[in-house]
C-alpha cells in the first residue's frame, strides 16, 4: 500500500481525467521511485539476514569442529 500510495500522490485541486476514469496517471517522480526501491532493499537485506540467521543457528558448534579440513 505505501508504495502505490507514493506514486499515486495528486493534488486535490487538479483531478486529472485519468483520476476520474480510473486509470492511474503515468506520472512518477523520481523521488517516490527512489523511496519505493529504498523500501524494497531494506526489506530485502531484512529477509536475507532472517534467513541467514536462522541457517546459522542450525549448525552446532560441534559439527564444525568434527568437520573434515
Amino acid at each position: 500500500m505505501i508504495p502505490a500510495w507514493c506514486l499515486d500522490r495528486r493534488s486535490p485541486a487538479e483531478p486529472s481525467v485519468a483520476a476520474r476514469a480510473g486509470v492511474r496517471s503515468s506520472k512518477t517522480s523520481p523521488s517516490s521511485v527512489a523511496a519505493v526501491v529504498g523500501v524494497a532493499l531494506l526489506i530485502s537485506l531484512l529477509a536475507a539476514v532472517l534467513v541467514s540467521e536462522a541457517l546459522l543457528r542450525g549448525i552446532r558448534v560441534e559439527r564444525l569442529r568434527d568437520a573434515p579440513t
